[in-house]
C-alpha cells in the first residue's frame, strides 16, 4: 500500500470515502469535493491523479468529474477489517 501521499491526497481521499458514504453513493462529484478540502480547482486534477495512481480511486469520467474510493482507499481510510 503506498504510504508517500502528499497532505492534500490524503484529506481528499477521505472526503472521498466520508461524502460516498453520506450521499449513499459511491462516487463524489468534483465540485463537492473542491469545496469540502484544502484542495482548489487549479489544482485537483494532479491531487486526484495521485489518488488514481496509488490505486486508491478510480474516476468515473476520464476528467476526473467524480471519483469513487477503491477497495484499497476504503481500507486506508477506515483501518483493515472496518
Amino acid at each position: 500500500m503506498p504510504k508517500g501521499l502528499s497532505e492534500k491526497a490524503e484529506n481528499l481521499l477521505r472526503r472521498v470515502v466520508i461524502l460516498g458514504e453520506a450521499y449513499k453513493r459511491e462516487d463524489v462529484p468534483w465540485r463537492i469535493l473542491v469545496k469540502t478540502t484544502a484542495v482548489g480547482e487549479d489544482e485537483y486534477e494532479a491531487v486526484a491523479e495521485e489518488l488514481l495512481e496509488a490505486g486508491l480511486a478510480e474516476s468515473i469520467d476520464s476528467d476526473y468529474g467524480a471519483l469513487r474510493a477503491t477497495p484499497a482507499g476504503k481500507e486506508r481510510v477506515r483501518g483493515p477489517g472496518t
